[in-house]
């Protein structure tokens, strides 16, 4: 609301800024919020410096897996700056790794950044990935069926591979709880929720050596 007033907000700019999170508000509101104070700012004042600092500083933030969506609706308002937002062209093509992500981090790409410096074939692979296949849902599906079963037991041959980016990361003690014939156990040194798109070469090695074991 105070965003579209434009100028004629401007008595409110202290108030805004003083809002402001900080560096140590990691949760979601907190991230959210300092996005829409830094919208907010960039439509009173069209001050880039201070806008793009904060929203350098939720990008920054927003490592969690839980928080896409707050990286999401940073990018959304980093689109608005043009080129004035190109400072934040290196944390936008991070959340080119993130499906989630991607399509809004493409958008403010093609927006903020220098036209001759874009990689447009990696641009149009991240953002058609599910757009082009119609796969977002059934990606999705695993999602919805297996959240009410969530911790029953599976008595078949598991295996097991944690990445340390990932929403959990059980021991093997917790894991076998679970997974009571847990045939393989690893933890990795690199990679998150989407193990497949952001470590291939890791993921793949672990499903072969999972299924040499029966062999």
């Amino acid at each position: 609301m105070t965003g579209a007033l434009g100028s004629r907000a401007a008595a409110l700019v202290p108030a805004l800024r003083e809002a402001l999170s900080g560096t140590d508000g990691d949760t979601t509101p907190a991230l959210d919020t300092d996005t829409a104070l830094a919208e907010a700012l960039w439509r009173v004042t069209g001050e880039a410096d201070g806008v793009v600092a904060v929203l350098d500083s939720v990008l920054a933030r927003a490592e969690d897996p839980w928080s896409r969506w707050s990286v999401v609706r940073a990018a959304r308002t980093t689109a608005l700056l043009g080129s004035a937002g190109r400072p934040l062209a290196a944390r936008l093509e991070a959340a080119l790794k993130g499906p989630v992500q991607a399509p809004a981090a493409v958008l403010a790409l093609t927006a903020v950044a220098e036209p001759a410096s874009l990689d447009r074939n990696a641009l149009a692979e991240a953002a058609s990935v599910y757009w082009f296949t119609a796969s977002a849902t059934s990606s999705a599906r695993l999602y919805w069926e297996s959240l009410a079963n969530f911790r029953d037991k599976v008595t078949a041959p598991s295996g097991l591979s944690v990445y340390p980016r990932d929403i959990t990361r059980p021991s093997r003690r917790e894991a076998e709880l679970r997974f009571t014939d847990l045939r393989w156990f690893e933890e990795l040194p690199h990679g998150g929720h989407f193990a497949a798109l952001e470590q291939p070469d890791s993921l793949v090695k672990q499903v072969l050596g999972f299924f040499r074991l029966f062999r």
